[in-house]
């Protein structure tokens, strides 16, 4: 299965979200998606640092997010 992981930045003032890397992976589940993006952002060549990560199945649907701080 497809799933998109994104990394975004985060607003304070009203916590949008804002992407700074996206990727497409293929993965059997929602736990191998994590691990995959656990790597991603080991590996992550992004402008700035993000805040957190975020999994979508293949129809845009968000499945998990996660803000580091």
């Amino acid at each position: 299965m497809n799933y998109t992981v994104i990394f975004y930045r985060l607003r304070s003032s009203d916590a949008a979200r804002a992407t700074i890397a996206q990727e497409t992976v293929e993965a059997d589940d929602l736990e191998r998606a994590m691990q995959i993006a656990k790597k991603l952002l080991d590996h992550l060549d992004a402008p700035q640092k993000p805040d957190g990560v975020a999994i979508q199945d293949a129809k845009g649907l968000e499945l998990c997010a996660y803000d580091f701080e």
